[in-house]
C-alpha cells in the first residue's frame, strides 16, 4: 500500500484502503463491485469486525465518486446524492481551497471515544452541523460560487465541532486556524475526528502564500476533486486485481 499522505490525518485513508482492498478481492472472485456494495461492506469490516468506533462517512466518501451529499437515515439506510459542479465552479473550488498539514497524526478512535458517548449532550450542535451541510450542498449549485459564504459555513461548523470534546482541538490547530483567518482566509476547519491532521481553508488564491508564511510554511496541498471513486487499474490472467482510490472530496 502506498499513499501521498500519512494515515491518521482525518482524510479517510484507512477507509480508502479498506474500500480499495475489498474492491480488488471482490473483483478477483468475480463478485459485484458497485459503489454501494463496497461502501456497505467496508462499514461492516471497520465497525463490526474491527470494532472501530467510527462513522460511515469515509467509506461512502471514497467508494462513490466526486462531490456528493450523503444522507444517513435512522433505519441504517444510506442515500448518496451526487452534486454536479459546473466546470467554472469546480475550477474555483479547487483554486481557492488549501489543505494545511499540522504535522501530527492520531487514531480517530482515540478522539471519538471522548465524545461519542455524549451524543445526546451534543444533539443541538449536531443538528446545526447537519443544517450547515445541507446549506453547503445548496451553495455548490450556485454560479458563481459564493466562496466567502461557503468559508463562513466551514468556520461555523468548526466552532461547533470543537466544543464536542477537549481532544477535538488543541493549541497547535488553533494557531494554524487563527493565522489562516488573520491572513485573509474566508473560513476553514480541521478535517476528520479532530486532534490533528489537515486544516481545510477556503481562501483567495492570491492570499495563500502569505497564509503559509504566517503559519511558518507548514506542508500544504492543493485540493483536486476526483471523478472516479474506487477503480481497478489492472487485472492479469490469473484474476488478480489492483486498485486505485482517488481523492473524492
Amino acid at each position: 500500500m502506498i499513499g501521498e499522505i500519512p494515515g491518521g490525518t482525518g482524510l479517510g485513508s484507512s477507509s480508502a484502503v479498506t474500500v480499495g482492498l475489498l474492491h480488488a478481492v471482490r473483483a478477483s472472485l468475480g463478485l459485484e463491485c458497485g459503489a454501494a456494495t463496497l461502501a456497505k461492506e467496508s462499514v461492516i469490516i471497520e465497525t463490526e469486525l474491527l470494532k472501530k468506533p467510527i462513522g460511515w462517512q469515509d467509506q461512502y466518501g471514497v467508494a462513490f465518486p466526486a462531490l456528493k451529499k450523503i444522507l444517513f437515515n435512522r433505519d441504517d439506510t444510506v442515500r448518496v446524492e451526487p452534486i454536479a459542479l459546473a466546470p467554472e465552479n469546480r475550477t474555483a473550488l479547487e483554486t481557492h481551497s488549501l489543505l494545511v498539514y499540522t504535522g501530527e497524526t492520531r487514531k480517530a478512535e482515540s478522539v471519538l471515544s471522548g465524545w461519542s458517548s455524549d451524543v445526546d449532550a451534543n444533539q443541538s450542535g449536531l443538528e446545526t452541523i447537519r443544517s450547515i451541510a445541507h446549506d453547503m450542498a445548496a451553495a455548490l449549485q450556485n454560479s458563481p460560487l459564493d466562496l466567502p459564504l461557503m468559508g463562513s459555513m466551514l468556520s461555523e461548523s468548526w466552532m461547533i465541532k470543537r466544543t464536542f470534546a477537549a481532544g477535538v482541538a488543541n493549541p497547535q490547530v488553533d494557531e494554524l486556524y487563527e493565522a489562516g483567518m488573520a491572513s485573509g482566509a474566508w473560513g476553514g476547519k480541521l478535517l476528520g475526528a479532530g486532534g490533528c491532521g489537515f486544516v481545510l481553508f477556503l481562501a483567495p488564491a492570491e492570499r495563500q502564500a502569505a497564509m503559509l508564511s504566517r503559519m511558518g510554511n507548514p506542508p500544504a496541498f492543493p485540493l483536486a476533486l476526483d471523478s472516479t471513486g474506487s477503480r481497478l487499474i489492472y487485472e492479469n490472467g490469473s484474476g488478480r486485481s489492483g486498485f486505485w482510490n482517488g481523492t473524492t472530496g
